[in-house]
């Protein structure tokens, strides 16, 4: 019998994927073994840009949209420090490499590291495009687990060729499986079984919890 896996597509420095974090928290908690996070590198290499102020104002119009429909943070230190913030990159390619390095050391990190840096970034005002940030970032967070490496460390990790490699493999494997399965945008969730695929209704992902996993239980026991 196939094993069922939830993959989720995603990208760090997207807001609806931040809005969709307390859904991503219950299925990690829920089913560590079977959810597989899918960096789509949505804006990181050629999807990478320097934050101007005209897109800085419409990623602010759309993140208080999220605020409103879902409840989820955005604050002023965000604003000022992050989107006005003075030679900000939107770059998600250090956060990414940054949760390659900590899934090949204990697989449940990697969801930790992802909701560190989304709060760090929304909530405190903190530049996650920047290597030595993400690098702090993950530090405190691999502590919390019992993994010490210095911020040097980590540093060095997200300079690491191994790692790069490993994160555009990770990338180009989620594009494949988007492209092959018509996904558009992100976040998303999939199902897979065998060679079947189910795509969860986005809007699932930022509604009750419970029902969410309702919906997955569902899909194990058919």
């Amino acid at each position: 019998m196939s094993e069922l896996r939830l993959l989720y597509f995603f990208d760090p420095l997207c807001g609806w994927c931040y809005a969709s974090a307390p859904a991503l928290a219950a299925l990690a908690e829920h089913y560590p073994q079977q959810l597989q996070l899918m960096p789509s590198g949505l804006f990181s290499g050629q999807g990478a840009r320097p934050m101007s102020r005209d897109f800085a104002d419409y990623a602010w119009q759309n993140d208080q949209r999220i605020e409103k429909m879902t409840g989820q943070r955005f604050t002023e230190a965000y604003l000022q420090q992050v989107l006005h913030g003075k030679d900000v990159r939107f770059d998600s390619g250090y956060a990414s490499l940054a949760m390659t390095a900590a899934a090949a050391m204990a697989p449940a990190l990697e969801a930790q590291v992802l909701h560190a840096l989304q709060l760090a970034r929304y909530v405190e005002g903190v530049d996650t495009s920047k290597a030595e940030n993400v690098a702090a970032i993950c530090q405190q967070v691999a502590e919390t687990q019992g993994i010490s490496l210095s911020r040097q460390e980590w540093l060095e990790k997200l300079q690491d060729s191994t790692v790069v490699a490993q994160r555009d493999a990770r990338i180009g494997q989620a594009q494949q499986f988007m492209q092959q399965l018509g996904i558009q945008g992100v976040p998303q969730l999939v199902v897979n079984k065998g060679d079947q695929y189910g795509v969860i209704s986005g809007g699932a992902l930022y509604q009750d919890k419970e029902a969410l996993l309702e919906m997955i239980a569902s899909a194990f026991r058919a």
